[in-house]
């Protein structure tokens, strides 16, 4: 998925370009296709977005895997392995 305001998608002035913001657009759109079963892979900044879906959301994913290059990344991402019962 590319986020708003990132890669080829629009860049809307309105939009506030938050984690918040990305977070509640990736809720809409997941709902749109209500999924079950996620596994939801993210990466860098990608991250507090896809991980915050998985927290809210946790009868819905499956897994959630981050990718990530530092130390608070591997926190962040041990915590929600530990949220949602995997390693």
């Amino acid at each position: 998925m590319d986020h708003i305001g990132f890669g080829l998608s629009d860049k809307p002035e309105g939009f506030s370009y938050l984690p918040r913001e990305h977070a509640r657009n990736l809720q809409l759109f997941l709902d749109s296709l209500v999924l079950t079963d996620i596994t939801l892979v993210v990466q860098d900044w990608g991250g507090p977005t896809g991980l915050s879906y998985a927290l809210n959301n946790p009868e819905r994913v499956r897994r959630a895997d981050h990718y990530v290059q530092d130390e608070m990344g591997r926190e962040l991402a041990a915590a929600v392995a530990e949220f949602m019962g995997g390693d």
